[in-house]
């Protein structure tokens, strides 16, 4: 795990944080890593819904290790941005439940 610092409201919080992004070169050790949690197709490729997300919440794929229709550049790219942005949406649900929970959430001063 790693710190990530926010602002918010004016005060300096730290929240532990797993990385959220993972980029291969080779297919198998991008599927490797994480094929113990999300479903896999016939063809090993990682099953993605519409906003790229998987059947594990907080994991996202986009490229050619996922089922997508259409194994070129231009169209991982867009997977890409897609995944992107549902990763944004998702960090910003876990914001608003956050609120709810602020116990979980510590202030650190002096970062």
């Amino acid at each position: 795990m790693s710190s990530s610092k926010r602002i918010n409201r004016g005060k300096d919080m730290a929240k532990k944080v797993e990385p959220v992004c993972k980029m291969e070169v080779d297919e198998k050790d991008a599927v490797n890593f994480c094929a113990n949690l999300v479903k896999l197709n016939e063809r090993d490729e990682i099953i993605i819904n519409p906003d790229c997300s998987t059947s594990y919440p907080g994991i996202f794929a986009a490229g050619d290790v996922t089922n997508a229709y259409g194994k070129r550049i231009v169209i991982a790219s867009g997977e890409g941005a897609k995944a992107a942005l549902a990763v944004r949406q998702y960090i910003l649900n876990l914001r608003k439940w956050d609120k709810g929970h602020h116990n979980k959430i510590k202030t650190v001063k002096g970062i």
